[in-house]
């Protein structure tokens, strides 16, 4: 069975979950009629247009939020929050020279700005300069050593770089001034189980559960190191339980499919890989997946079916032309 999508659903998992962007009052705690009024009647105020422009954000309309930025700073061009979230926009947008540049420009007019460097180290990590998002997220951990959120993002950057005991640190001491970050416990698990300590990962995915039984990425975690220790039946009820709350997640129904494979459950693991599929049909992991069982079964026409699929999106998918070779040449 094609054991990598387990894992290839981790790594995913942690580094979506963990890097997390900082804007400057992006919480809408005021009414939007409040600052439309307040542009009506005094036009000058820089804030007001700010906070307009949060509002749109937050409603993912990119536009009108960066041109409300742009009006701010065209009223307090050093107005730094406006420029942050200016940033913002420009790194969601995927202009990262723009973004860096904005970045840049807010820790000029403010160098003690922590959100600046932490955004900074964001779009540094998206376009693979990992050692200059490094030294940004060290650099905020210097202003702020015990805010969670820079320890957090500079353990997964470790994490990612193979730098597992780093990473470990720094899950550790984002832990030291939020005992209850869930972030930061799951990612420990992540590490731990990583680095083959096994009794620390459940540990650390239980102690996430114990505190939000419907924390999707901790359980998904759990549920693949069962698979990885053999645990198989523990790990379909874990699976099982995701799935209670979370019928859409194509992943789930992946790794179902896998541990129903691996107890001999092929019909159970069909019927996962094929939900997996109506959810996300490029999905090539649950498609090759499918295969596997349909060969295990004798079905060989149905098998290359998939497997034909599989070279249409991906022609240089070298598990599915080798099963294909492997099906031509068979008695």
């Amino acid at each position: 069975m094609h054991s990598k999508a387990a894992n290839l659903v981790l790594f995913f998992f942690i580094l979506f979950y963990s890097l997390i962007t900082f804007s400057r009052n992006t919480v809408w705690q005021t009414d939007f009629t409040l600052w439309t009024d307040v542009v009506e009647k005094s036009p000058l105020k820089a804030r007001a247009y700010n906070e307009i422009g949060n509002f749109y954000k937050k409603m993912d309309r990119l536009d009108r939020a960066e041109k409300f930025y742009l009006a701010a700073l065209s009223l307090l061009p050093n107005y730094a929050d406006a420029i942050i979230n200016l940033g913002t926009i420009y790194h969601k947008k995927g202009m990262f020279d723009a973004a860096i540049d904005a970045y840049k420009r807010a820790i000029d007019i403010r160098p003690v700005i922590y959100e600046a460097y932490i955004n900074l180290g964001l779009v540094y990590t998206d376009v693979g300069r990992l050692d200059d998002a490094v030294e940004e997220f060290s650099t905020a951990i210097r202003l702020q050593p015990r805010n969670p959120q820079a320890h957090i993002n500079l353990g997964v950057i470790y994490y990612g770089m193979g730098r597992l005991e780093e990473a470990e640190v720094e899950f550790l001491k984002a832990l030291e001034g939020d005992p209850h970050n869930l972030t930061a416990l799951t990612n420990l698990g992540n590490t731990y189980h990583r680095m083959g300590k096994i009794e620390e990962a459940l540990s650390a995915y239980k102690k996430v559960l114990s505190i939000n039984p419907r924390h999707q990425m901790a359980r998904m975690s759990l549920g693949l190191v069962y698979m990885d220790e053999g645990r198989t039946k523990d790990a379909i009820e874990e699976f099982e339980k995701l799935l209670e709350y979370n019928t859409n997640n194509p992943s789930i129904h992946n790794n179902l499919g896998i541990a129903y494979a691996q107890i001999g459950r092929l019909d159970r693991a069909e019927e996962e890989f094929l939900s997996a599929l109506k959810i996300k049909p490029g999905y090539t992991s649950a498609r090759y997946n499918l295969a596997q069982v349909y060969i295990k079964q004798g079905r060989l026409d149905e098998a290359k079916r998939e497997l034909e699929k599989i070279l249409s999106m991906d022609p240089s998918n070298q598990d599915a032309i080798e099963e294909l070779e492997r099906i031509k040449h068979s008695p």
